[in-house]
């Protein structure tokens, strides 16, 4: 009984660390929003730019509104090389793609939102999966098992959406100079279940 009562108590003290490690890493980002110019159909474009001690993120997210509401969101590379820029690891991404959908979810109106973009040049950490599964006919359901899919899926589930299917687009897969690059679209239709 002893030693139970020991096992739970550090369960739960390991537990609540972890929470405030995870609350920790999405108060690490300071985010800076902007409106940038809007094309055809959209009404209005808003950027979110990402910043941890002082350099800024090569990754940006735009929200972009029709009717006065969001329909999509799109994760795409910042293609402007400044000194005090850095590239996210893996889990910076996700965890700047959480923090850039809860600031959005608490500023605007997000109940008409149906699209999530991504750029695949940014996620060059996919270039196996897709070498090894894309011309293959179950492609989609060994996509759907990564841990790419599972942690777009639980950033989605946690603001309130669910993903209902994916397409891509342009997929383009190569080796030069020694380096894996994919270049591309994943485009995830969602829907809302708050």
């Amino acid at each position: 009984m002893k030693y139970l009562k020991y096992i739970m108590c550090t369960f739960f003290i390991l537990l609540s660390t972890n929470c405030k490690n995870e609350a920790l890493s999405k108060k690490e980002w300071t985010i800076r929003v902007s409106s940038v110019p809007a094309r055809y159909p959209y009404s209005k474009v808003i950027k979110c730019d990402g910043y941890k001690n002082k350099k800024i993120c090569m990754m940006q997210t735009y929200a972009s509104f029709f009717k006065g509401k969001i329909v999509s969101f799109v994760i795409t590379r910042n293609y402007k090389e400044q000194n005090n820029t850095f590239y996210p690891t893996y889990d910076e991404k996700i965890s700047f793609l959480d923090t850039s959908l809860c600031i959005i979810n608490k500023e605007y109106q997000t109940d008409h939102f149906n699209q999530l973009m991504i750029n695949l040049d940014l996620w060059q950490e996919l270039y196996n999966i897709f070498t090894e599964y894309y011309d293959s006919n179950n492609f989609k359901h060994k996509f759907k098992s990564t841990k790419f899919y599972k942690d777009i899926s639980f950033v989605l589930n946690e603001n309130g959406y669910k993903i209902k299917c994916f397409t891509f687009d342009d997929i383009y897969i190569q080796e030069y100079n020694k380096q894996k690059i994919i270049t591309g679209c994943c485009t995830f239709d969602i829907i809302n279940h708050k």
